[in-house]
Order: structure tokens, then sequence, then C-alpha cells
């Protein structure tokens, strides 16, 4: 599979479950203004930049730092959001090697 290919499945499998995420009443460690303000603004961004093959050389998910160092989500028992936004970051962090 491609870099490209892989990263768009990564970004939409992290929209839904924000998407679930808001259907569920932000049931999960999640808030809405976590999601609604820093998560699903960036990861749209990020899938107009793939699509667009306008990635920047340095790349960092943002969202995913926020969610291990200043949100303090647990690492121990992780939600399925933290583990897809991990996923993403680090696919997203080295894909510069592989586009």
């Amino acid at each position: 599979m491609m870099a490209n290919e892989q990263l768009l499945q990564l970004i939409d499998n992290c929209i839904v479950l924000c998407q679930n995420e808001k259907d569920s009443g932000y049931s999960g460690e999640a808030t809405e203004e976590q999601i609604e303000h820093y998560i699903l603004p960036e990861l749209y961004e990020l899938r107009e930049k793939v699509i667009c093959n306008n990635l920047p050389y340095d790349r960092y998910l943002l969202a995913f730092g926020y969610a291990f160092r200043v949100w303090e989500w647990h690492t121990e028992s992780t939600s399925r959001l933290f583990l897809a936004l991990q996923s993403l970051h680090n696919v997203y962090k080295n894909s510069n090697r592989i586009i």
C-alpha cells in the first residue's frame, strides 16, 4: 500500500472514532473541546495535505502530543482514539522517508 493511502486510511479511522465520541456524548476520554477544536481540525487539514501531496518535511501530529503530554490521557488503559492517533502520528512522522 502506498504511504499516502495508508495515511488517508489512518486519518479516516481517527475521524470515525471522533464521530463515535460525538455520537456517544463524549463518553470516552476526549472532551468536546479537544475533539472539536484540536483533533478534528488537524485531521481535516492533514487529510487535505495528503490528498494534495503537500506534506511538510518535519512532521508531528499535534493532537497526539496534546493527548499524551497536555491532556494526560491514560497511557496504560488507552482508548481506541488514543491508539489511532498514536498509529497515525507514527506513520505520519516517519512517512517523509517513504513518500
